[in-house]
Order: C-alpha cells, then sequence, then structure tokens
C-alpha cells in the first residue's frame, strides 16, 4: 500500500518536469511600398537573445510587398534599412532612419513608406506607419517624440 503513492509522485514529478510554459510569439506584418528593398534589425531589450534580422522584397504603393513574421514578446529597439540607399543616375540619397521602440505584445503592423515622406492619416490601432524622421509634438513644444510611429 504504500508504493501506490510514491509510484503516483513520480510519475506526477515525470510529468511535471517535462512541461515547459512555450514562449509567446505574435505575428509582426512588414507592409513595404517604399518602392525599395528595406531590412529591419529587433533587438530585445527584456531578453537578450532576442535579434532578428528581417528583410522584405521591394513593393510599390500599388503592389505592396508584405513580410510575415512570428516575434516572441519583447520591447525592440528597431532599426529601419533602406538597402538600395543610393540612386547613381539622378544621386539621390536615402539617409537611415535612427532605432525606434517596438513593443510586440500583440499582433502589429508596420507600413514603411518611402524614404522622405511623410503618412498623411494615423490608420489603424495595431498599424503603425514608420516615420523617417522626428515628428513635433504640439503639447511638448520643446522636445520631439520619442517613438516616431503614428497609432
Amino acid at each position: 500500500m504504500k508504493k501506490t503513492p510514491i509510484i503516483i509522485l513520480l510519475l506526477l514529478s515525470i510529468l511535471l518536469i517535462g512541461a515547459k510554459e512555450k514562449e509567446r510569439t505574435y505575428r509582426l506584418t512588414v507592409i513595404n511600398k517604399s518602392d525599395m528593398p528595406i531590412g529591419i534589425r529587433l533587438y530585445g531589450t527584456k531578453n537578450t537573445d532576442h535579434l532578428f534580422y528581417l528583410t522584405v522584397q521591394e513593393g510599390s504603393r500599388s503592389v505592396p510587398q508584405t513580410g510575415e513574421f512570428d516575434i516572441p514578446t519583447d520591447i525592440y529597439r528597431m532599426q529601419l534599412y533602406y538597402i538600395q540607399t543610393y540612386d547613381p543616375v539622378y544621386g539621390w540619397e536615402c539617409s537611415q532612419p535612427v532605432p525606434n521602440m517596438l513593443g510586440m505584445l500583440r499582433n502589429i503592423r508596420v507600413v514603411v513608406l518611402p524614404c522622405h515622406e511623410v503618412p498623411l492619416t494615423v490608420g489603424e490601432p495595431s498599424m503603425r506607419k514608420y516615420l523617417p524622421y522626428p515628428v513635433f509634438n504640439p503639447f511638448r513644444p520643446h522636445r520631439y517624440w520619442i517613438y516616431r510611429y503614428i497609432y
């Protein structure tokens, strides 16, 4: 009779050892409308093992290219790279934007427009439009927004 509780306890401990919580992931959808291929580098701030480099092929406003990625939950530093930064014919150069913060706490869509273009509308709550440079905040006239996404 004494062996039965010990065997049950042993089986339950073996089952609990194998039960590991899966890391939650969310879907990051990047919509490229920039007329050149882009690369996105993500650094995790809470977990430094989270490091991603994502690429999306060139798309246009009429035919955008989308890239869908499953990213673990974290707050990321997001650096956007326009892969083709110089036009040898016209001499047009696209400067690289500074890093932004991206909180992967739900499914997010990021729309990337051409290099020097500012979006006219804000979009939906789950969609962020990437801005190539800081936007002036009218409520804090002496500062710029830290996160340069439009919500």
